[in-house]
């Protein structure tokens, strides 16, 4: 009776061969099978190196910056500004950790398109972006976080309305109008009402450094842009 089912199990195992060899072929060619060489790794070898390289296209770069140690406010002279991440003109995933102790002085503003005051300094920005204070370490990051005031952001809409905006100062100002233009996600909006205290533009001054608040306050007039220019010119010297 042994005897019996040790044949039909072989039988079994036969047809089960012959299956696997029929599902191999593709039409009338049959596939070459590598010799077991080929196809048996070397033991030391455990990591595809095509795989590898796919995997470091993922990798946050945030995870390797030593980012300073911050409180839960970052809306005051003192406080060191929150590691805000946001998205470019590109659909490019940026954070304040990218220029961390790569700029000396960061001009982060947080505006609107149809704000009063954030249409004048709309204007005013690209006249302080100076050649001379770029080449110093001046940055300056434009996050547009609202369409109106009422409605209030649609990141659903961005990036291409940050690209169109890119493109116009580009033209009217030339270099002077390249900086780093951005918006916030649903998700960064927790974050960014650290940044805020009333209303728009929010203009906050960073110490590359040390990524310390060295100024910030809301709202903006013409008759204030010397005075924000000067306060560059110095702190550049400073820092």
């Amino acid at each position: 009776m042994l005897k019996k089912i040790s044949l039909f199990i072989l039988f079994l195992l036969f047809v089960m061969v012959i299956s696997c060899g029929d599902d191999s072929k593709n039409g009338d060619e049959e596939k070459e099978v590598p010799d077991q060489e080929e196809i048996v790794p070397d033991e030391e070898e455990t990591v595809d190196e095509d795989e590898d390289e796919d995997a470091d296209e993922f990798i946050d770069e945030d995870v390797f910056v030593d980012y300073p140690e911050t409180s839960g406010s970052s809306k005051k002279r003192g406080d060191i500004a929150q590691n805000l991440h946001f998205y470019d003109h590109e659909d490019k995933e940026l954070s304040l950790g990218h220029f961390y102790k790569e700029k000396k002085l960061i001009w982060l503003i947080f505006s609107t398109y149809d704000c009063t005051y954030c249409k004048v300094q709309k204007n005013a920005i690209p006249e302080l972006n100076k050649d001379d204070f770029v080449d110093r370490g001046f940055q300056v990051i434009l996050i547009m976080n609202g369409y109106n005031l009422p409605v209030g952001p649609k990141p659903e809409e961005e990036p291409e309305k940050i690209a169109e905006l890119r493109d116009a100062m580009l033209m009217a100002y030339g270099s002077q109008g390249d900086h780093v233009y951005g918006y916030l996600s649903r998700e960064q909006q927790s974050m960014f009402r650290n940044f805020i205290n009333q209303g728009y533009p929010v203009n906050i001054f960073i110490d590359g450094s040390t990524m310390e608040i060295l100024d910030h306050f809301e709202g903006w007039s013409a008759g204030i842009q010397t005075k924000v220019e000067g306060f560059i010119d110095f702190m550049l010297d400073e820092l």
